[in-house]
C-alpha cells in the first residue's frame, strides 16, 4: 500500500509532536532520580555528552529513515533490509504495550481528578495515601479472594475516557495529531512551571534542590554513571519505539532533519532537567515536614 501523502502543516508542528512523544515518565521522574543517584549536578556532564554523541545522532538516523522511506517502522526497516521488517513490528508492539499501561495510569488520574473536587480524601500521611490508592482507587483484594478479579468501574470509566481522547487525537493521522500537540505539549510545560514556582515557595525546598544539584565529580570515574547517562538518553528520547520513524515519514522530502533532531533532543532534555526542580523542591518540603513531625513526637515523649 502506498504511503498516504499527508504532511505536517509546519516544522514546528512536527517538532512539537516529536517532543511530546519523547517527554514522559523518563523526564518527569526517572531523570531526577538518576541524576541524584549518579553524582547530582555532575551527572549533567555525561548526560550532555551522551545526548550529543548518541541521542541526537540516532534521532537524525530515525528521521532520515522515516523521511526517505515514507513509511512506518515495519515497512521502513523492510525497505532497508528485508530481514529487518520484524524489528519494526517489535517496535510497534513495544509502543502498543507502553500506550496500554500509560492509558491505565491516565484512568487513575481521572479518578484522582474527581476525588480532588471532593475534599482530597487520601489525606497527608504517607501510609494513608498508599492505602487509599490500593483500597479505594484499585479496590484491591488478596490474590484468590472474592473480588480479586472484579472490574473497578471508576477506573474503567477513566480508562474509557482516555481511549476516547486518544482516538480523537489520532483518527485522522497527522491532521489531528498536529492539532492536538498544540494543547498536549504546551499544557504540561505550563503545569511544570506552576509546580516549580509552587515548589520553590515551600519550606525545605532549598535543601531538596541542593540534594538534586550538588555535584559529586568523583562519581564521573564510575563507568556505571556514564552507562546510566546513555540509558537515560535512550529512555527519554523514545528511540526504540518506531514513533520517530512514523512521525518523520510525514515530513516533506526537503525538511531539515538535522535541525529538527537537535531541537527535539534539546527541548526534551531541558524539560527533564526542569522536572528535577519540581520533584526535589517537593521532596525537600516533605523531608522538612517529616523532621518537624518527628521533633514534635520526641517533644511529646519527653
Amino acid at each position: 500500500m502506498a504511503h498516504t501523502e499527508t504532511h505536517w502543516t509546519s516544522r514546528t508542528e512536527f517538532i512539537m509532536a516529536a517532543v511530546g512523544s519523547a517527554i514522559g515518565l523518563g523526564n518527569i521522574w526517572r531523570f531526577p532520580y538518576v541524576c541524584y543517584k549518579s553524582g547530582g549536578g555532575a551527572f549533567l556532564i555525561p548526560f550532555i555528552v551522551a545526548l550529543f554523541v548518541a541521542g541526537i545522532p540516532l534521532l537524525i538516523m530515525k528521521f532520515t529513515i522515516g523521511q526517505s522511506t515514507r513509511a512506518g517502522a515495519p515497512k521502513a526497516l523492510g525497505v532497508l533490509n528485508a530481514n529487518w521488517k520484524w524489528l519494526g513490528w517489535m517496535a510497534v508492539l513495544t509502543s502498543f504495550g507502553i500506550a496500554a499501561y500509560y492509558a491505565v495510569v491516565m484512568g487513575w488520574s481521572f479518578n484522582y481528578l474527581w476525588y480532588s473536587f471532593t475534599g482530597m480524601p487520601w489525606g497527608t500521611e504517607s501510609d494513608k495515601i498508599g492505602a487509599f490508592f490500593m483500597d479505594t482507587v484499585l479496590k484491591s483484594a488478596p490474590l484468590g479472594s472474592e473480588g480479586s478479579l472484579s472490574i473497578v468501574w471508576p477506573v474503567m470509566i477513566g480508562l474509557f475516557l482516555t481511549w476516547v481522547a486518544i482516538y480523537f487525537c489520532i483518527f485522522k493521522g497527522v491532521k489531528t495529531v498536529g492539532k492536538a500537540v498544540w494543547i498536549t505539549v504546551p499544557l504540561p510545560a505550563l503545569i511544570l512551571v506552576v509546580l516549580i514556582i509552587r515548589g520553590l515557595t515551600l519550606e525545605g525546598a532549598t535543601t531538596g534542590l541542593l540534594t538534586y544539584l550538588t555535584p559529586d565529580f568523583a562519581a564521573l570515574k564510575d563507568p556505571s554513571v556514564w552507562l546510566a547517562a546513555v540509558g537515560q538518553v535512550f529512555y527519554s528520547l523514545s528511540l526504540g519505539f518506531g514513533i520517530m520513524i512514523a512521525y518523520s515519514s510525514h515530513n516533506p522530502k526537503t525538511a531539515d532533519i538535522n535541525n529538527s533532531a537537535f531541537m527535539t533532543g534539546i527541548w526534551d532534555s531541558l524539560f527533564a532537567y526542569l522536572c528535577g526542580f519540581a520533584v526535589f523542591s517537593v521532596l525537600g518540603f516533605l523531608a522538612h515536614a517529616l523532621d518537624e513531625q518527628n521533633g514534635h513526637q520526641q517533644d511529646a515523649h519527653a
